[in-house]
């Protein structure tokens, strides 16, 4: 029988062994033995990503690596387009504002994915665009972005427009190649897929990002990329690193790569599919059958329930599982199954039966 009891999109469950690994981090930063640390972590993060530059690892939430990659390629007069799909699509344009930088949504309603002719016309109705932000997984609606279609038409019909990809949600549950994907900006963060406790983001960028980051004023301290890449390339940090977070990352690293990463993403799929199926069982309408993530599933209250809210309160009571609920406009009427990490179908089945119970009483 499965122990996991945690199947939110983040945080994830946590592995024992994972616990253990951040239990080594009683050591100092300015040392050797964590400088070699440092730079085999972010070896090992390259190697999934298939990136050609050293990511950089920040003390922050992924709200912070968000509002960091915008601040470093933007500068007055430079307009940021963003997708508008959910609670996070709207956080791009909540860091423009509290900047002061021009932007500009495009706007979808929730639980949908916009079509590449949606984006067509969006930069047709707007050529001032200098960048462009969005979501590969808008966790908050459960919605997989059609983002490798999306950044090769912008790609190939802007070329001048930066792209920023936040893959937070998406990271290491399917395949992301930056060679193929030439973003120029990719967002990370710890507490999703990598299994580990909030507070330690990563962010790749492009060797034309760091050409433009180089030529502007960045308006934060903390935030400079330009500094803390100065530092990280030698295996320092500008700033204070989250030890513990690192040496949990190096092992979540060693683990998935130990596992194969095609087993990793496939593994990964066949959640997805569980999920899905559970929902089609117990009469759980999906949030989506055309744009499923491989980090989590979402589903439409039963009729039965008027308030998913309740369901989950129901069921986390009765087993001690716990999954996610809706935000927002969709509070009480989502449920929202994480299944990133180590989570497999089996450890699903657990949830599903809890689920099912908690919808008999």
């Amino acid at each position: 029988m499965s122990t996991i009891t945690l199947f939110t999109p983040g945080p994830t469950h946590i592995p024992d062994s994972v616990f253990a690994a951040m239990a080594r981090g009683n050591e100092h930063h300015r040392t050797s033995e964590f400088r070699s640390v440092f730079l085999e972590t972010a070896e090992l993060l390259r190697e999934p990503f298939n990136s050609q530059t050293q990511p950089l690892f920040l003390s922050c939430s992924g709200s912070g690596a968000m509002e960091a990659a915008i601040l470093n390629c933007m500068s007055p007069g430079d307009v940021l387009g963003f997708l508008d799909a959910g609670k996070f699509g709207e956080r791009w344009g909540e860091i423009a504002a509290a900047y002061k930088i021009a932007s500009t949504p495009l706007k979808c309603e929730w639980g949908k994915s916009p079509s590449i002719s949606d984006v067509k016309n969006f930069f047709s109705q707007n050529p001032s665009i200098t960048h462009f932000a969005l979501q590969y997984c808008e966790t908050s609606t459960a919605i997989l972005h059609d983002a490798p279609a999306i950044i090769h038409f912008i790609r190939s019909t802007y070329p001048d427009v930066f792209i920023i990809l936040d893959a937070i949600s998406a990271a290491t549950t399917l395949p992301i190649d930056l060679s193929v994907l030439k973003v120029d900006a990719l967002v990370l963060a710890s507490q999703k897929a990598f299994m580990l406790p909030p507070g330690l983001s990563m962010i790749f960028c492009s060797e034309r990002y760091w050409e433009r980051a180089d030529a502007i004023q960045t308006p934060s301290l903390y935030f400079d990329l330009t500094i803390e890449r100065k530092s990280q390339i030698k295996g320092d940090s500008a700033w204070t690193p989250t030890l513990h977070l690192i040496l949990g990352l190096q092992h979540v690293l060693q683990l998935f790569q130990k596992e194969g990463w095609t087993n990793v993403y496939e593994r990964h799929f066949q959640c997805s599919e569980f999920c899905h199926a559970e929902f089609e069982r117990l009469g759980i309408p999906a949030v989506t059958n055309s744009h499923r993530p491989t980090s989590l599933s979402g589903g439409f209250s039963p009729v039965s329930y008027e308030d998913a809210d309740v369901l989950r309160s129901k069921m986390y009571r009765s087993s001690g599982i716990r999954i996610a609920g809706g935000q927002d406009a969709w509070k009480g009427k989502v449920l929202r199954v994480g299944h990133m990490g180590i989570i497999s179908p089996t450890d699903l089945k657990q949830c599903f039966i809890a689920l099912e119970e908690a919808m008999r009483k």
